[in-house]
């Protein structure tokens, strides 16, 4: 779900959950536990937080892993959302968001989660929060 590659101080996490890092509980909680981990490692000082696809830096939540929750994981799933990225505010040490593809809807807010972001000069890259397209 993640690698985390060490250079130096440096900690560049790597999202790699099927083919576009589409969020559910589990990788969710993977994203916090590995944030938090990070930002108590007295030997890493910044962290780079990027896709291992070059097309797509996250395309949101899995939608198709949503349809098939009930009730009370969907509560689960926004519960572990709202713990990923309050791991990523509160991390004790810089994140730079390196988006090398779509960053759609909960993957811009991901990015959004990081002190600084700096995307793909690739023309067909598109970033957004596109429920809002939508009416949500």
């Amino acid at each position: 779900m993640l690698s985390v590659i060490r250079s130096g101080r440096l900690a560049v996490v790597k999202l790699h959950q099927g083919k576009a890092n589409a969020l559910n509980t589990p990788f969710l909680q993977n994203i916090a536990q590995t944030f938090n981990s990070l930002s108590l490692d007295n030997e890493c000082s910044s962290i780079v937080l990027t896709s291992a696809s070059p097309s797509i830096f996250c395309a949101g939540i899995d939608l198709p892993y949503l349809s098939r929750c009930n009730a009370d994981e969907v509560r689960a799933l926004l519960d572990s959302l709202d713990s990923a990225l309050v791991s990523m505010m509160e991390c004790s040490k810089p994140i730079v968001a390196s988006i090398n593809g779509h960053a759609l809807a909960g993957g811009c807010v991901l990015a959004a989660a990081c002190d600084h972001r700096l995307m793909t000069d690739n023309p067909s890259a598109r970033i957004g929060v596109t429920e809002l397209a939508v009416g949500v």
